[in-house]
């Protein structure tokens, strides 16, 4: 699996881009809603990404950040969800309003992206609220998106998925906290817990 691949940005189209990486031109297939990669054409990028083969067809999605990067992961897994409608539902919501509308079991703003039916939302609330519930852990006060940096930067230091949960979960955060203090405490709490 390719966690994120960093490049020169060749040429940007509606849906996807061309990565230029050691003398290859990689296409990639981004948010509509990434514009901000205009302003990098021949520029360094890193984009976060996930590969699909479908048919037999490898297709790489890439990310601005790891917190799309899961999400899209997450709503692939739901049967009938595939990288197309996934695609569509982060470009049409935020990450917040995708994890809210799951965790309070209201599939109304899911309906609202072109190409999701009621019953196709009503499936992604149903497959996806135990795995968010689980991984986003006890921390309802907490964005997803922190909850995403702060498991891939801990996952970084080589703690297992398992130790992480455990001490996101034991885990009350004071408020205003920093990232980096985020990661202190979770750091503490790991030592305190072997």
């Amino acid at each position: 699996m390719i966690a994120y691949i960093e490049g020169i940005i060749d040429e940007i189209f509606d849906d996807s881009i061309i990565l230029k990486v050691g003398g290859f031109g990689i296409t990639i297939n981004v948010l509509t809603k990434s514009g901000n990669l205009y302003n990098l054409i021949g520029k360094r990028a890193v984009l976060y990404t996930s590969l699909v083969v479908k048919d037999g067809y490898p297709t790489i999605y890439g990310f601005v950040n790891s917190s799309q990067k899961t999400m899209f992961t997450f709503l692939t897994s739901v049967s009938g969800i595939g990288p197309k409608n996934a695609m569509a539902i982060l470009d049409s919501l935020e990450i917040s309003q995708i994890v809210n509308s799951i965790t309070i079991g209201d599939s109304t703003m899911l309906n609202s992206v072109s190409g999701i039916g009621p019953k196709t939302a009503a499936r992604i609330v149903l497959e996806l609220k135990d795995k968010l519930d689980q991984f986003v852990g006890l921390h309802t006060e907490e964005t997803f998106s922190d909850d995403v940096d702060i498991f891939s930067a801990m996952q970084g230091l080589g703690y297992s998925d398992r130790e992480i949960r455990i001490a996101i979960r034991d885990t009350k955060f004071e408020d205003n906290l920093s990232f980096e203090d985020k990661i202190k405490t979770l750091l503490q709490k790991i030592a305190e817990l072997n």
